[in-house]
This record gives C-alpha cells, sequence and structure tokens, in this order.
C-alpha cells in the first residue's frame, strides 16, 4: 500500500459542452433533495448577487466603449476634429409588458453599444444616448477656411456610409464597398431571472442615418419593429422605437441660411436610390444565374437534386441571401491569439434549436451582431462565426454543408461545420466543428478520438466562403473520401465569383474584451458548490463533510492543463498535478476525481449536472473512513463575457 491510487476521470472527455447545457438544464430525479430548500438558505441568491455585482457594470461599459461613458456630457465625450452621429433613444411603445426585462445594442462599424437594461412593459422606458463616431478625419464647423474639407468628408460618407479605416477585418475593396452602412438595431428581452436567463432577439432593425448629411439639422424616427425567429414568418409588429438623430458637431442656424446645406438634399436622395439600384440590380442578376447554374448542376447528374446544395438563405429580417454574403473575414484583434483560441470561443457559446410556431425547426442565419448580442445561437450560427474568425486569421477557410451522425452508426441529419484547407490544391483539409471546438485533420486520423470524430461526418453537399461558393459533382460524396480540390472543375461546380462579389453584405463585428474578474467569479461559484455539496450530504446521506483546503488547491493546474488541452488540442502529461496527489494522499487512502466544464456561471445548474453523473454522485455520497472532500473552481473567460467554467469534486478516503 503505497501513496494512494490515482483514479481521475475526465468528465467531458466524450461530451460537448452543449451536452453538458443539456445535463443541467434537467429536472431533479424522484427522492433527491429539491434545491428549492437550499434557495431558502440564501446561498444560492447570495452567490448570483455576487456575480450579477462583478459583471454588471463591466459589461456595460464594454459594449458601450469609450465614447459613452457615463457621467460624461455629449462635448465632454466628442472629441475635436472628429464627426459623430448622436442616437437617443427616447422611448418605446406598443412592445409586450410581462416578466423581465428588454435591453437595446447597437452597431457600427468598429463600434458597439447597449443601453441599460429597463421593465418589460408596454412603453419601456428606453434612455439611451449613443455617441457614434462617423470620421476621424473631419468635423462640421462655420469656418469658411474649412468649407472644402467639410464637403469632401460629408461626400466620403455618404458614397461609403464610413469614413473610418476597418481593423476588425481583412478587406478588398470590393468588398468594403459592399458593406451595408446603416445602424444595427437589436432589442433583446431577458426573462424574470434578468442575467441569469437567456437572451431572446425580439427585434433587430437597419436604420438608414445619411440623410441628416444635409448639415441641416437633427431628425426624430419612429421605428416599427417587426418579429423575428419562431414569428418571422409571420412579421408581427412588435413594438416602436423613438430615435433621435443628430450629427456632432453641427452647424450653426445662421451658418445654414447663410449657406444652405453643405450637401444638397438632392444630391443625398439621389445616391441613395442610385446605390438601391445598384443593388438590387446586383440581387437580380445573381438570382438569374444562380436558375441557369443549378439547371446545369442537375442535368449533369439527376441524383444531384437531393444533395444539400444550400444557395440561398433566410436572414433574421425574413430576406433570402446567397450563403456567401453571410461570411466575411473578422478579426479578433488581441482578444484571441490562435485560430484555436477562435474555435474554443465559439464552441463555448450555447447552442439553441430555433422552433417555429407549431413545431418544426427554424433555419434562420443570424447577423454576427444579432448572434453575439443574443448570446446563444443555431449550429449556423456557430459555423458562420467560426469561419469568419478563421478567414481573419489569413486561412482558406470555408463553411459546409452536409450531413452528420450524433453516433459513428447512426442516422444522417443536416449538418454544417467548417474546413481549412492548406497545400497544393487543397490537399490538407481540417474540420472544425463549430459546436465543440474539436478539429479532424483528414490526412492524419491517428490521434485517439480522429477515427471516431471523422465517422461522424456524413456527406457534403456544398463549401462556400465570402469569396466563393462550389458544389460537389463527385459520385462519392462521403465528407472524409471527397477530394477538396475546389479548382477541379470535373469534381466541384463553381459559382462566377464576379457575380458574387458586388452583392451586399454585412459589415464585420468587433469582439467586446471580457471584464470580469475571473478569480472573484471562480471563488463565488466554488463557495456556492461547496454549500450545496455540504447540504445534499447532510440532508440526503446524513453525513458530515469535512474538506481539504491543500487538495482543492492542488485541483487547479489539472484544470488549468484540461483547458489548455481544449484549446491546443495537446494532450499534457499533467505529470506534476500527479505528483503533488501522490504526495498529498496518505498511505493505504485512494482518490476520486471527476472534473467536468460548463460554458455558464450559474452554480445551481452545475450541481443538477454533477448529479447527473453516477462518477460524482459516488464522490458526494461517499461514506468512507477519513474521507475529506476537495473543490475547485476555474474560470477562463474569453470575449463577450464567455466563460468556460472547470469544476473538480475529489475525495481521499479508505474506499471499499
Amino acid at each position: 500500500e503505497g501513496g494512494g491510487v490515482l483514479i481521475a476521470a475526465e468528465a467531458s472527455a466524450g461530451h460537448s459542452d452543449a451536452d453538458e447545457q443539456e445535463l443541467a438544464a434537467r429536472s431533479s430525479a424522484p427522492g433527491e433533495v429539491r434545491l428549492d430548500a437550499l434557495r431558502e438558505r440564501r446561498i444560492i441568491d447570495e452567490v448570483i448577487r455576487s456575480l450579477e455585482a462583478h459583471t454588471d457594470l463591466s459589461e456595460k461599459q464594454a459594449a458601450r466603449g469609450a465614447t459613452n461613458l457615463p457621467g460624461a456630457t455629449v462635448s465632454e465625450r466628442a472629441e475635436p476634429g472628429k464627426q459623430y452621429l448622436l442616437v437617443k433613444i427616447l422611448g418605446g411603445n406598443q412592445f409586450e409588458a410581462g416578466d423581465g426585462e428588454y435591453e437595446i445594442r447597437l452597431h457600427y462599424g468598429s463600434q458597439r453599444f447597449s443601453s441599460c437594461p429597463v421593465p418589460r412593459e408596454e412603453e419601456p422606458a428606453f434612455d439611451a444616448t449613443f455617441l457614434v463616431r462617423l470620421s476621424s478625419r473631419f468635423a462640421l464647423d462655420s469656418r469658411a477656411a474649412h468649407f472644402e474639407r467639410q464637403v469632401m468628408g460629408l461626400r466620403r460618407l455618404l458614397a461609403n456610409g464610413t469614413d473610418e479605416a476597418s481593423t476588425i477585418g481583412s478587406q478588398s475593396a470590393e468588398l468594403d464597398a459592399a458593406t451595408r452602412t446603416a445602424l444595427h438595431i437589436v432589442v433583446l428581452r431577458t426573462g424574470p431571472d434578468g442575467r441569469e436567463s437567456p437572451r431572446e432577439l425580439v427585434a433587430s432593425h437597419l436604420l438608414e442615418w445619411r440623410r441628416l448629411l444635409t448639415g441641416a439639422g437633427g431628425a426624430l424616427v419612429s421605428i416599427e419593429l417587426s418579429g423575428l425567429g419562431p414569428t418571422g414568418k409571420i412579421r408581427v409588429p412588435v413594438g416602436v422605437l423613438q430615435v433621435r438623430l443628430d450629427l456632432v458637431p453641427g452647424l450653426s442656424e445662421a451658418a445654414l441660411s447663410k449657406d444652405g446645406p453643405l450637401v444638397p438634399q438632392k444630391e443625398v436622395d439621389e445616391t441613395l436610390r442610385a446605390e438601391a439600384r445598384h443593388f438590387g440590380g446586383s440581387h437580380r442578376r445573381f438570382c438569374s444565374y444562380a436558375k441557369v447554374w443549378w439547371q446545369e448542376f442537375v442535368e449533369a447528374n439527376p441524383a444531384f437534386r437531393h444533395r444539400l446544395v444550400k444557395i440561398f438563405a433566410e436572414d433574421e429580417w425574413g430576406e433570402h441571401q446567397p450563403a456567401p454574403t453571410f461570411v466575411r473575414p473578422m478579426r479578433g484583434g488581441r482578444l484571441l491569439d490562435t485560430p484555436r483560441h477562435a474555435a474554443r470561443f465559439v464552441s463555448l457559446l450555447p447552442y439553441v434549436r430555433e422552433e417555429q410556431v407549431g413545431g418544426g425547426r427554424v433555419e434562420v442565419w443570424h447577423s454576427p451582431h444579432s448572434f453575439l448580442a443574443r448570446g446563444q445561437g443555431d449550429c449556423e450560427d456557430h459555423a458562420l462565426l467560426l469561419c469568419s474568425l478563421l478567414l481573419g486569421y489569413g486561412l482558406d477557410a470555408f463553411v459546409c454543408v452536409g450531413t452528420a451522425r450524433d453516433q459513428p452508426n447512426g442516422q444522417e441529419r443536416d449538418h454544417v461545420w467548417v474546413m481549412t484547407r492548406a497545400g497544393k490544391h487543397g490537399r490538407h483539409c481540417v474540420f472544425w466543428e463549430s459546436l465543440t471546438g474539436q478539429r479532424v485533420d483528414l490526412e492524419n486520423l491517428d490521434g485517439p478520438d480522429s477515427p471516431r470524430l471523422a465517422a461522424i461526418y456524413g456527406r457534403v453537399g456544398c463549401v462556400f466562403n465570402h469569396q466563393g461558393f462550389y458544389a460537389s459533382k463527385q459520385l462519392d460524396d462521403r465528407a472524409i473520401r471527397c477530394s477538396f480540390n475546389l479548382e477541379d472543375d470535373l469534381k466541384w461546380k463553381a459559382m462566377d465569383e464576379r457575380l458574387l462579389a458586388p452583392m451586399r453584405r454585412l459589415p464585420a463585428l468587433p469582439l467586446v474584451a471580457p471584464n470580469l474578474s475571473e478569480p472573484d467569479v471562480a471563488e463565488a461559484v466554488e463557495i456556492a458548490l461547496r454549500g450545496l455539496m455540504t447540504d445534499e450530504r447532510s440532508e440526503q446521506y446524513d453525513l458530515s463533510t469535512q474538506w481539504d483546503h491543500d487538495l482543492s488547491y492542488y485541483l487547479g493546474s489539472a484544470l488549468a492543463a484540461y483547458e489548455a488541452e481544449r484549446c491546443s488540442g495537446i494532450l499534457f502529461s499533467n505529470e506534476e498535478f500527479q505528483e503533488a496527489i501522490k504526495r498529498h494522499i496518505p498511505r493505504g487512502h485512494s482518490f476520486k476525481g471527476y472534473p467536468t466544464v460548463f460554458n455558464h456561471r450559474d452554480p445551481t445548474k452545475m450541481f443538477h449536472a454533477l448529479r447527473q453523473s453516477q462518477i460524482a454522485r459516488d464522490i458526494i455520497g461517499a461514506r468512507a473512513d477519513h474521507a475529506h472532500f476537495a473543490l475547485r473552481v476555474r474560470v477562463f473567460a474569453y470575449p463577450e463575457n464567455v466563460c468556460a467554467v472547470w469544476c473538480m469534486v475529489a475525495a481521499r478516503a479508505r474506499f471499499s
């Protein structure tokens, strides 16, 4: 009997983060202790309030950006020599009343903003002010010496919708010219539990602001919002927003009456009409081309008609757009170090299956802003975001549309994932699973999990990115057998990139840096879980609980290694952790540990999930002699305050 036997099992080895979320949502089995009784002891509520204190203010300030800091006047926030658009949300009416809150998010270029939550009432008391930077190259004033520069700046804004250099996407001039320049306004709704409730996307609206460029003062706009998601097919109005728009700085009335508008109203109207004609014509030409392209594709082989070739997809406004327009290069700045960190970030965003009224799946592809504002989405949302981020790293990335299986020999279902190519003719292909962050290198299936993961993928119908669209013409369309030499006309039918390039697209989205305190959140969750476990042993098993704080500390290094493995895909030996455990466990005692990972910060849901595992239940209910228990929580924050929350529960004792 030496220094003890190490019996550690990583719970998440065969489960995705979505699986953990599903487990956490299940209700307790009959006969188990009710967590409602623990709530009465205020343990859970105190921890939830503690978590909100750490994240509430920081999340709001991060989303607003530096130009909308609380307590500063508009003149103090506006930097000299820069032109701004002041957006005031004055209120709303005809919204649905109920428990919970409403919140507004706004996106323009490289800037994102959010309002403070307001009670969910029929006339929500929105009172938000956003100072949106339009240009760093000029600002309006009344001095005649600056007249030419102001006119040129306003005309650049009119033609391009922006006067700022982009730092969030590697974009061509042609791609920039096709980018939408409107203000993207999103309305969110949360349940009665506030920040602990999932955010629901209520409405999404693109607001054209360029009619203000005459310099002739502000405008009051009433925006009727239509329903999205399950009600998107019905297009039911869900509320009206009152919005005030003003240029800051603006021209004085005296200057306007003397010289007239800097840019005539007729010029503004004609530019906007010409832009609408251009993009409308581009869309019509592509639709006509797509019909002929599809007819040629199915004539080559009638069996191709049944393949998953997704040329068009429905966006959140109920319009059908070419699939490549949903993807564009997007950079994570200094927030995501590598492509694998980007994959980990996307996988931690919760997965939800969209369903429509009356049943059936809703297939709506959301904009990145709506997806991240909501903080959860369907499989397509995850794949589109991951492909955009990988393109931002300079990789040859594509979205793949095909089928997959939940188990290697299971039934195939529709699925979307991401592929990157490298080498001559794209021979080196890697599949990226956006819901789990796992990678499958099709040229190297020697890893322990690679054959199992590769067997999950079924068939591939088409692939696309921001520049091209390709449908498979190969008779054997199994994903792991396909050739991804997209340049081979005998194996893939390509669309004309010249017709895809001018299609209207949404802008790239900047990611918001995390602002929560990882140690503080981890400590708060850990305290709550210890309380839940102590009460569980006392009330369910009539057992006392002795905590080994040294052992709890040692568990932290293992959790850090597990997260590093998820990001890098490299297995760490973790020799130091195992040596520490062996030195700490008394002679004749054994160690049992159960690590698992969550993508939320709710201790109640975590404890529910732990109780679903047989290994964790054995540890929690251990009756062994001289049993001491350990618990450690580590929080790893990613952009948008997305978190990987690792938890390990362990025990050392004389196990029978």
